[in-house]
């Protein structure tokens, strides 16, 4: 799976999801998996990074809508 394929996977978890699966990701590199990997934990770090930058990306988008505009429309 490219990185657009996992990004666009990430964009269907809810919020909840995505969080939970952080966990898990950094839970799995925190139990010494990374040093027995052949690239040391890269491509799981670099997993890790892509999920906590939706997450901020939806924080972000998130927060401008409800402060950009008022309207009930736009919080909808």
């Amino acid at each position: 799976m490219d990185g657009e394929e996992l990004k666009e996977g990430l964009s269907n978890l809810s919020d909840t999801e995505l969080t939970g699966k952080i966990a898990r990701l950094k839970k799995s590199l925190s139990s010494n998996i990374g040093v027995r990997l052949p690239d040391g934990g890269e491509k799981l770090r670099a997993n890790i990074k892509l999920h906590e930058d939706e997450l901020e990306w939806r924080k972000r988008v998130g927060s401008d809508q409800v402060f950009s505009c008022s309207c009930i429309q736009c919080m909808l």
